[in-house]
Parts: structure tokens; C-alpha cells; sequence
């Protein structure tokens, strides 16, 4: 999911949370500051908050209480020097695991499917400010 940090603690942040199968077990954060804490309180017990930017330029906050009873990892991440040190076949590998893991409901894709001949109703979707889902077109006429 695609959480923007000015729904975390709304009611609209937990119609999304009701529509997974459990808490989510990896948090994506690349805000930093309050956000940080927000997104803590949503993650189930053994979970993996992984930071990937700080775009709010404050240091993370996280509650001593929500850190032990929880049970979280904290790891830090940087994409760019990841490139750097892999090669495109470590690439594709990783985006075929990210697929298999996908097909295999080990990871789920937050998103709305639209057929082709709904282009027009897919793009005004897509353009609508707040959409936590990401908008799929599908290109296969038969499915």
C-alpha cells in the first residue's frame, strides 16, 4: 500500500488496512519524523520497517513501547548504491522475485485493474489526487 503521511491515523488509513489479509509485516518509509511513528503503529508484530529517504528531514521518532512489544527491525536502505554495486542480471533477478513473490501472494499489489476499452475512466482514476491504489491497465483482450 501507498500510504500518504496525511492519512496515517484517519479512518480512511484503516478501510485500506481492513481490505489486507493481516497487519502489514514490511513498512516502506521514506518520510522520517512523526510519519515514521504513524506508519510503527500499523505494522504487525515481528515486522520490518525498512527507511529509504527522509523527506521530511527529521530524525526518526519511535516509541521505546512500540519497539520492544512489537518486536521490530530497523534497516536503512539506499537504492543508488545498490545499483552501483550490482549487476543488470542481479536487477532482473530481483524484479523476477518481486513478480513471483507477487503471483504467489507473498506481496501484494495495492491495485485497481481496467480493461483497455475503460482507458479513459482508468486515466481519470489515476489522476484523482489521494489514490492509494496504483491503476493497471489490462492489455489482453481476453482476460
Amino acid at each position: 500500500i501507498n500510504i500518504p503521511d496525511n492519512i496515517l491515523d484517519t479512518p480512511e488509513l484503516d478501510k485500506l488496512l481492513s481490505d489486507l489479509p493481516s497487519k502489514p509485516i514490511l513498512g516502506l518509509n521514506c518520510i522520517g519524523g512523526e510519519a515514521t511513528t504513524k506508519l510503527v503503529k500499523t505494522m504487525n508484530d515481528g515486522g520490518i520497517v525498512v527507511t529509504y529517504g527522509g523527506m521530511s528531514k527529521r530524525p526518526l521518532k519511535l516509541p521505546i513501547d512500540l519497539i520492544t512489544t512489537k518486536n521490530l527491525t530497523f534497516r536503512g536502505f539506499w537504492v543508488s548504491a545498490w545499483y552501483q554495486t550490482c549487476s543488470i542480471d542481479e536487477r532482473l533477478e530481483m524484479m523476477n522475485e518481486i513478480c513471483d513473490m507477487i503471483k504467489n501472494d507473498q506481496l501484494i499489489s495495492f491495485n485497481q485493474m481496467h480493461n483497455i476499452d475503460q482507458f479513459d475512466n482508468a486515466l481519470k482514476v489515476s489522476q484523482t489526487p489521494m489514490q492509494f491504489r496504483k491503476v493497471v491497465l489490462n492489455l489482453s483482450p481476453n482476460q
